[in-house]
């Protein structure tokens, strides 16, 4: 029982951390600048994850729109995490590229599951509180997935339905990788 309490706190205090790092780089690839936002999420994401990013940019560039400073502690956590998970749960020999592989498709479940987060904010924040900085935040974030289904779906009854699409389409998507994760394993 202990080992699963651990397990726990550490699968939560390191995906946590990992979610951080990975909204940070979805952030910048959408050019939002969080600390111009005008909401405190910015600065809160900034305050957990300058410690990694900053001495990372000094020696990393960037590549468009890809800020691999922000990324790699991210897949850095996620490889941790996977063999401190792996070494709780017995495996005493641990593989480095089935961690790799395991650490990848973690990464984008959490990244495909962020977005989902991010997506039900999104609209539950569009129907109590549109107007408030947060909600201007989160549509600045979720807007690359919602535009382009937009112009597929009508209204309908004035209901604008992407962001349930999106949903969808996010949930198939955990669906493909866990799939391709099983058999990338075996």
């Amino acid at each position: 029982m202990l080992t699963q309490i651990g397990l726990f706190l550490i699968q939560t205090i390191f995906g946590f951390l990992i979610f951080i790092f990975l909204l940070r780089f979805y952030a910048f690839a959408c050019r939002v600048n969080l600390s111009l936002t005008g909401h405190q999420a910015g600065q809160f994401i900034y305050a957990l994850s300058d410690w990694a990013v900053l001495p990372l940019r000094r020696l990393l560039p960037k590549w468009g729109r890809l800020d691999l400073p922000s990324l790699l502690p991210a897949i850095g956590l996620e490889v941790i995490l996977s063999a401190v998970s792996s070494f709780l749960l017995g495996a005493w020999h641990l593989n480095l590229p089935g961690l790799l592989v395991t650490a990848v498709f973690a990464l984008l479940s959490l990244a495909i599951s962020g977005l989902m987060g991010l997506v039900i904010v999104y609209a539950l924040l569009s129907l109590v509180q549109p107007h408030s900085p947060l909600f201007i935040l989160m549509s600045k974030l979720c807007e690359p997935f919602l535009q382009p289904l937009r112009r597929f779906l009508p209204l309908i009854g004035g209901i604008d339905l992407s962001a349930f699409v999106a949903l969808m389409v996010f949930q198939i998507a955990l669906m493909i990788i866990k799939s391709l994760h099983l058999s990338a394993l075996y």
